[in-house]
């Protein structure tokens, strides 16, 4: 019996564990798989407040974002499977909303705060469907 044991922890070791990795959104996937993928992946892209021009970002691809530092200005999500993590900082925009999802599916925003805002702080335009916000203070 432990030589059965021992071999059923090698095999779970050696094969199933280095599986185990974080990987990006594909499409398809459903929103329950997004939302495990931020709580157990790296990110795809650091946004950083040098990379909005004139103080707007517009994310185009899927994939997960994150926050490297409190941000002031608007976040345009204008592709499906995307998952915003604010990263426990703060996204903030004075003129406008601090986020537009523009009529896409599948996305994700979470982990941090949005506001002061003069817009809608989070603004889901039309046509949106499936996104979730988790962990958010508004």
């Amino acid at each position: 019996m432990k030589r059965y044991s021992i071999l059923l922890v090698l095999i779970i070791t050696t094969f199933f564990i280095p599986l185990c990795v974080a990987r990006t959104v594909l499409t398809g996937e459903r929103l329950w798989n997004m939302q495990r993928l931020v709580a157990e992946s790296s990110c795809d892209e650091t946004i950083h407040q040098t990379d909005l021009s004139v103080g707007v970002m517009t994310i185009s691809s899927a994939g997960v974002y994150c926050l490297a530092e409190d941000i002031v200005g608007k976040i345009t999500i204008a592709s499906d499977h995307v998952v915003l993590n604010l990263n426990d900082k703060q996204l903030s925009n004075t003129s406008d909303d601090a986020v537009v999802v523009d009529a896409v599916s599948n996305v994700g925003i979470t982990n941090g705060s949005i506001g002061p805002s003069s817009g809608s702080g989070i603004n889901i335009m039309p046509g949106s469907s499936q996104v979730f916000v988790s962990r958010v203070d508004v």
